[in-house]
């Protein structure tokens, strides 16, 4: 008779050997040879196991025998164990397991039907022990994590240590600080892609000894363990095919010792979400600074920014949807301009207290901050010239093999890749010094306008950092609708202080005028009419000696003339 031999384990750390040499001794004592052995580390819930699947190709010209250690190696589910012993029996071929002592033909070929009833009665038994097993395991754990104090695992994240005695996480000081660093700089604005490079930059090493990178990062910036409130899964769903990711269905918060305030994990969470926003819209290199304060007044959505033409306009104007009721007449405006008109509008209204917040601002402490940044830089160079010296390395190596071994064509191209890997890494260095030179252009700037203090808008003007303005537009401006369909729309900014101020906005002209609104002037945005109210001349006697102001109704056409006739314009940049 001629055999295959089936030996499977589970995980990576048990060892398949001893089923295996067992089988050996069995079909040499039974005078069987062993043409095939096939063996693999898989779990037996899955039935998708690459050895077994060329266990499932032989044929019984191929074999006459199938020799495992026990039923269970086949797979741990019943239904799956005998659907294979079936499959095989129609091919005529026997499987054997040394444990249970069963072999499913007869001598004659013919199936050993007590064999296969008693492989159904056992496999279901078996596959109802483990899952008894497994539950009992898991309720034991959650037990011991929920109600007695345990940690809620026993690989510690990277800030921690686990106790083996204890069963609990304690604070690991010298890397605790690195953690809390990295939480710094992205409550500072540092997004996961940056953060290390910066952290590389300096030399800095995760616990394996490899260089960060975007998703070691993330993964911590979104662990709450290290605001003290660890999750515990208590039941996930399978991971999609070819994927190890459980999405979490059930969890419970456990507690740990925190290595951040939950208001420095919450701060930098916020920051993560703002910068996500901003980054949809991957590829539009405009700094979108009216980014969601842009308020369709038909369809009540937020405007959307288009590069191919630098413009805001409603994003449910030119949807094909068919079930909408309301035609959206809403004007689309061009995104330099309306930012320009925003921007400095909020400047001139809060003057006064944005150069009151910067002269609190000491200059020694700007300095100290330019000094760390230079630091930055240093390292940053250092990291960058590094990378570049290993390029030209493997360079002069790719120059050297083509030269030598003109024939390897693929070792060469392969060197090339690499080159073309670390250059992309290098990029990331430059890219990081030329944000940092910024930060500092704009910090001796401020330095410039406090030290000559003498007109308020040099200080203001000194904001020329696109995140530093979006943040401060974003603090102060309530929202931005725009009414209008013909050439000249009124914008109306509605400032978080309760005040409103209306734009009556002429694009074809290159100039703005603005209005703020008042008892004697305001907008009402459900009739779309201006409101102006200027002193009568005739006695009121019923509601006392005094002169009741008269009250002209307005149609937006005319409201935005209005504004137009009464303030000075403000000319838009060429």
């Amino acid at each position: 008779m001629k055999a295959a031999i089936y030996s499977r384990v589970s995980t990576e750390d048990q060892d398949f050997s001893k089923q295996t040499n067992e089988l050996k001794d069995y079909a040499k004592k039974e005078n069987i040879e062993v043409v095939y052995i096939f063996e693999e580390k898989e779990s037996g819930f899955n039935n998708d196991r690459p050895e077994f699947e060329k266990v499932r190709q032989l044929t019984k010209d191929d074999v006459d025998i199938i020799l495992v250690w026990e039923l269970s190696r086949l797979s741990r589910r019943s239904i799956y164990i005998q659907t294979q012993v079936e499959e095989f029996a129609d091919k005529g071929i026997s499987i054997f397991s040394k444990k249970e002592g069963l072999q499913t033909l007869n001598e004659d070929g013919s199936k050993n039907r007590n064999a296969m009833f008693t492989i159904g009665v056992i496999s279901m038994m078996a596959e109802q022990e483990v899952a008894t097993f497994k539950e009992r395991v898991i309720s034991s754990k959650r037990n011991k994590i929920l109600k007695q104090g345990n940690s809620y695992t026993y690989k510690p994240a990277y800030g921690y240590n686990y106790d083996t005695e204890t069963k609990s996480l304690s604070i690991n000081e010298e890397e605790a600080s690195v953690v809390r660093r990295i939480f710094q700089l992205s409550a500072d604005g540092y997004s996961a892609y940056r953060i290390p490079v910066v952290l590389n930059a300096d030399g800095l090493k995760t616990r394996t000894g490899k260089n960060w990178t975007y998703a070691t990062v993330s993964d911590m910036l979104t662990n709450p363990v290290y605001k003290g409130e660890a999750k515990y899964r208590l039941k996930s769903e399978k991971p999609k095919q070819g994927k190890k990711y459980k999405k979490i269905l059930e969890s419970a918060t456990v507690e740990a010792p925190a290595i951040i305030s939950a208001e420095l994990y919450d701060l930098s969470i916020k920051g993560m979400k703002e910068r996500t926003s901003r980054s949809k819209s991957s590829g539009v290199k405009h700094f979108q600074l009216l980014r969601g304060l842009i308020k369709c007044p038909y369809c009540k959505v937020s405007y959307t920014y288009g590069a191919s033409r630098d413009s805001y306009c409603c994003h449910e104007k030119y949807s094909k949807a068919t079930n909408r009721t309301e035609v959206c007449l809403s004007k689309s405006i061009r995104g330099k301009n309306i930012e320009y008109i925003v921007w400095e509008i909020v400047k001139r209204l809060f003057a006064k207290e944005l150069a009151a917040n910067k002269t609190e601002l000491q200059v020694e402490p700007l300095k100290d901050e330019i000094e760390a940044l230079k630091q930055q830089i240093k390292g940053l160079k250092k990291a960058q010239q590094e990378l570049t010296a290993k390029a030209n390395t493997i360079v002069n190596a790719a120059i050297e093999i083509k030269i030598q071994f003109p024939n390897m064509v693929d070792l060469y191209n392969n060197k090339l890749k690499e080159v073309e890997s670390i250059n992309k890494e290098a990029g990331k260095y430059l890219q990081e010094q030329d944000i940092i030179f910024k930060q500092i252009e704009s910090k001796e700037n401020q330095i410039k306008a406090i030290q000559s203090i003498t007109d308020l808008s040099e200080v203001v003007n000194s904001i020329n950092d696109d995140t530093e303005k979006y943040d401060l537009l974003h603090k102060v401006v309530e929202s931005i609708i725009i009414y209008g369909t013909g050439a000249n729309p009124l914008i109306v900014i509605h400032l978080t202080t309760g005040i409103d101020v209306y734009v009556a906005y002429y694009p074809l002209k290159k100039y703005y005028c603005e209005v703020y609104s008042t008892d004697n002037i305001y907008f009402d945005e459900y009739t779309k009419e201006g409101t102006v109210k200027a002193m009568g001349n005739t006695p009121t006697l019923n509601k006392g000696y005094y002169y009741e102001p008269a009250q002209t109704k307005l149609n937006l056409d005319q409201f935005i003339e209005y504004i137009n006739s009464i303030d000075k314009r403000e000319y838009l940049p060429k």
